[in-house]
């Protein structure tokens, strides 16, 4: 077995895929009835109101996703800006522990040579 297949199945949480195998199912099961469609042996008053129906469902749907890809944006927005204050402040950190070994080295040179 290849280390990345292995790497991936390792990942998985096997344990709580199994503990919630039934209820997986179960959604599973309501999914395809959902979306099976059965034509009815009705008239086209009826196909066309289940059409509407249907399409607004749809669109409530895109609706939702819309949102979520919205708060999805912001929070990646809110994680760039994070991460950039903190790169900024890792060089701040990083220069002024440079500035302070070399005003220990100036020191340490500075002791040893003004030496009685």
């Amino acid at each position: 077995m290849s280390l990345p297949l292995f790497k991936t199945l390792v990942s998985i949480p096997w344990p709580t895929l199994l503990k919630r195998a039934p209820l997986l199912v179960q959604m599973a099961e309501a999914l395809l009835m959902g979306t099976m469609h059965t034509r009815k042996d009705g008239s086209v008053a009826d196909e066309t109101a289940s059409l509407r129906e249907r399409i607004s469902a749809l669109e409530a749907h895109d609706h939702r996703d819309a949102e979520l890809v919205k708060q999805l944006a912001e929070q990646v927005e809110a994680l760039t800006l994070t991460v950039r204050i903190m790169a900024a402040r890792q060089k701040a950190i990083f220069w002024m522990a440079g500035l302070g070994f070399g005003l220990l080295f100036a020191a340490l040179v500075a002791g040893l040579l003004l030496r009685p």
